[in-house]
């Protein structure tokens, strides 16, 4: 998944979803999009991880969330300065990128994800300034729904619900298959078997199943606490949004 910067030049958005693509579609599947490619490595959350981009200044780009957290004017106004700060960063990034360029005769090394790193927690802590105390518990329920069945792998949502490694080794059984499911219908679909639209209801099917499978790993006391987390659901599924960050002229 791309944006547009100002420059309408793309960039990566490595958010809490990954898509896997079909044909000419895509089906999203709400995982992170440095999704490991085994789920060995799934208890690692992108909060305790190199995280490139700051996650709520991207969910804020989509009306839906907006509208979900009741923003007011004044706040609008504030994120969308933010977002266009925010650009305005990685093109300057990406220009003293190209500028610096490493020297390897004196062994020099831009370490780039560390420096996104930094930028993307400035703003996170930044937007956190702007939003209430309601309206931040209310994105991060948002942020957990978005996460699918992977919402078990959350550190935080494995502290509270107390769940055990043999659960995540059930978890992470149930996504494997899931997974080896879903690229099955991509390559029917490559070999002309089957069309993108049936793949696409298939793939939807197969991935609520699996929601419904690993939410079944854990026991009743964990399901309660759970759904407290993820709050009370909202009319759209943030699991199938998307997010792009774009330069707003002002109306």
């Amino acid at each position: 998944m791309r944006l547009r910067n100002a420059q309408g030049k793309g960039v990566p958005l490595p958010i809490g979803t990954v898509c896997l693509a079909i044909g000419l579609f895509t089906s999203c599947i709400t995982v992170r999009a440095s999704e490991p490619n085994s789920t060995k490595d799934a208890p690692h959350s992108e909060r305790d991880s190199v995280v490139t981009q700051p996650v709520y200044l991207f969910m804020l780009t989509n009306e839906l969330i907006r509208s979900d957290l009741a923003l007011s004017a004044e706040q609008r106004d504030w994120i969308r300065e933010l977002q266009e700060e925010y650009l305005r960063t990685l093109v300057s990034a990406g220009s003293a990128t190209d500028s610096d360029s490493v020297s390897k005769k004196e062994g020099k090394q831009l370490d780039g994800a560390a420096a996104a790193a930094a930028r993307s927690q400035a703003f996170e802590q930044r937007i956190k300034r702007v939003l209430s105390s309601s309206q931040l518990v209310r994105l991060e329920q948002l942020w957990l729904r978005a996460r699918g069945f992977w919402v078990v792998f959350e550190p935080s949502v494995r502290t509270s619900l107390g769940i055990r490694e043999s659960q995540l080794d059930a978890a992470r059984r149930i996504i494997d298959s899931c997974r080896a499911e879903c690229q099955t219908q991509v390559a029917r679909v490559r070999r002309g078997e089957m069309s993108v639209k049936e793949a696409q209801l298939h793939v939807d099917k197969r991935m609520q199943q699996a929601r419904k499978k690993v939410f079944d790993c854990l026991d009743d006391k964990q399901r309660d606490e759970l759904q407290r987390l993820l709050g009370t659901p909202p009319t759209f599924d943030p699991g199938k949004l998307r997010f792009r960050l774009s330069r707003v002229t002002r109306q």
